[in-house]
Order: structure tokens, then C-alpha cells, then sequence
């Protein structure tokens, strides 16, 4: 059963928040968003990942407009003490209600791309299925 939690990037496992850890060091939690306008002349795409056994947070802006596409990256160590406000240089996430309503920000920067875009949920989240294979009788790919 998913928690408002499951909407922050603070899993420790491809379950929801109430399972149990894993010591994977190639875990991760991460935000993906993009939009684009009906002709196809404007899109962007915005992400931030955090890799908690490697203490990495990373995120990334590309924007195509007339033609040409620009892209912001930010990458740093990941604060283990406040998971709860995830943001890597100029880019942030912002839950501002769980499960429902998320901010999406890329201040000014010296790439001259910024964005500040909320997603409202059109209808209530839903648990993907697990996805889980194994190879050899090795755990190769086990996320959600």
C-alpha cells in the first residue's frame, strides 16, 4: 500500500516507504517529467535521481526550442539528513501535496534555462507492478 511518503525520493527498496531496506549499492529513487506543445516545437524533460548507497544526487534540464536543445546538470552529494526537500544546484522538486501536486524548478543559472512547473495528478496514484528478473540465480533488475 502506497504512504504519502512514496510521492519523496527516500526509498531504500523498490517497495513502498513501509519495507524494508537493502544494501544495493546501485539503488536509486527518481523523478521524471516532460512536456512538449502540440506542433512539436517546444519540448522539455527534467529529472533528479538519488543514488542513497553511492550518497550521489543528480538532476538535469533539457529544453528544444527553435531548433536548438540546451540542456542544465547538476550533480552533488546527497544530504542523508533532509531527503525531504530534493535539489541539486539550480534544480528542485517540491511535493507540495503527496501523491497529487508536484513543483518542478530550475532557477537562473549560467545556462540561461530555467523553469518553474507545477503537475497536478489527473487521477490518484497507483503502485506499479514489481519488476523483478533474475540471471544465473543472481538478482540482476528488482524495481517498480
Amino acid at each position: 500500500m502506497l504512504t504519502n511518503l512514496d510521492d519523496f525520493p527516500i526509498h531504500q527498496t523498490s517497495e513502498p516507504m513501509r519495507h524494508a531496506a537493502t544494501s544495493d549499492r546501485n539503488f536509486y529513487d527518481r523523478y521524471y517529467f516532460n512536456g512538449f506543445n502540440h506542433d512539436g516545437t517546444v519540448m522539455f524533460v527534467c529529472g533528479l535521481g538519488v543514488y542513497p548507497n553511492l550518497g550521489v544526487i543528480d538532476a538535469y534540464l533539457l529544453v528544444f526550442h527553435e531548433g536548438q536543445h540546451r540542456v542544465v546538470r547538476a550533480s552533488g552529494a546527497l544530504d542523508a539528513a533532509d531527503r525531504m526537500n530534493p535539489g541539486v544546484g539550480p534544480i528542485s522538486i517540491e511535493v507540495i501535496e503527496p501523491l497529487k501536486k508536484l513543483r518542478v524548478r530550475c532557477v537562473d543559472n549560467e545556462w540561461g534555462i530555467t523553469i518553474d512547473a507545477t503537475w497536478t495528478g489527473a487521477m490518484p496514484a497507483f503502485e506499479e507492478p514489481r519488476h523483478y528478473i533474475r540471471e544465473n540465480g543472481r538478482v540482476i533488475f528488482d524495481t517498480c
